[in-house]
Formats: C-alpha cells, sequence, structure tokens
C-alpha cells in the first residue's frame, strides 16, 4: 500500500469534520471556562487589594486617640497639661 501524502481521501475529510465539529468546540469551550475563572480570580483580588487597611477602625483605650476634629484635639491637648 502507497502512501498518499498530496491527495485528500475520505477518512481524511471524516476526521477533519469529526475535529472541526466534535473536538475543537469541546477544547475551545474549556479553555474559555479556565479563562473566567482566572479572570474572576484576578478581579476579586485586585478588588480587595484596593480597599486600602488603614479604614479598618483600631480599638483605643484613650479617647483622644479617637478625636478626629480640630476642637477634639485641642480638648486631648488640654488634657494632657492639667
Amino acid at each position: 500500500m502507497e502512501i498518499k501524502f498530496h491527495e485528500v481521501t475520505w477518512y481524511s475529510k471524516l476526521l477533519a469534520v469529526v475535529f472541526l465539529l466534535g473536538i475543537f468546540p469541546m477544547f475551545v469551550f474549556w479553555l474559555g471556562r479556565h479563562y473566567e475563572q482566572v479572570v474572576n480570580e484576578n478581579v476579586q483580588i485586585a478588588v480587595y487589594s484596593a480597599i486600602p487597611s488603614t479604614d479598618v477602625p483600631r480599638p483605643s483605650t484613650s479617647l483622644c486617640d479617637t478625636q478626629t476634629n480640630q476642637q477634639a484635639m485641642n480638648d486631648c491637648a488640654a488634657e494632657e497639661f492639667v
């Protein structure tokens, strides 16, 4: 039996149809699902890393440590000198 590399045969056509209609779409679907998972993980990491950790209030024992406006800061400074 002689192998003909430059001739299209019926089984090469059948193999091409099976690949294009069966195997290729399943592979592309799997690849798309995998890509979606990777993108979702990266988005979640980006969202969580965009939240600054300094926004979380720390528990404090002193009232002066939690005051933010100028009058309260002046009151705390006055308490230190008394």
